[in-house]
């Protein structure tokens, strides 16, 4: 994060800055309040007209996708069904065609919710057609 700061990296500071974020937020040494003041951040980083390059798309969409789990993990069922919504409204998500990405947090959504049909059903698709690399996939088991 330092040296990408010093090399007036910005982009590559935020980036690192949200990953290192996540495992504070995950390990129990970074307060919610302080993930979202940093997501809130981020996301303004990345909606400036000055940021550009071929991955600021994919890093607005994951600010969207970390509020998201956020508030999967912390069971907030008043603001899921927005994020859901948001993140597959995302113009990446669309882009691209990572719809994975938008199923894998409904199937969670539909587990938090007790609907465990649903969840399977979702869940299925992703399990048999995963990639070996597929990011976080061990998370969302």
């Amino acid at each position: 994060m330092q040296a990408a700061e010093e090399a007036g990296e910005l982009t590559s500071a935020y980036i690192s800055r949200l990953v290192d974020a996540r495992v504070g937020l995950l390990d129990g040494s970074m307060p919610v309040e302080e993930f979202l003041e940093m997501t809130e951040e981020a996301t303004a980083y990345f909606a400036s007209p000055d940021v550009a390059g071929p991955h600021v798309a994919r890093w607005q969409m994951t600010v969207q996708a970390l509020l998201l789990d956020l508030a999967l993990w912390m069971e907030n069922t008043e603001v899921i069904p927005a994020w859901l919504q948001a993140l597959a409204d995302d113009p990446w998500i669309q882009q691209t065609g990572r719809h994975d990405i938008v199923q894998k947090h409904r199937a969670r959504a539909a587990a938090l919710a007790g609907d465990w049909a649903e969840a399977i059903a979702l869940f299925e698709p992703l399990l048999a057609n995963a990639p070996t690399h597929q990011e976080e996939l061990s998370r969302e088991l």
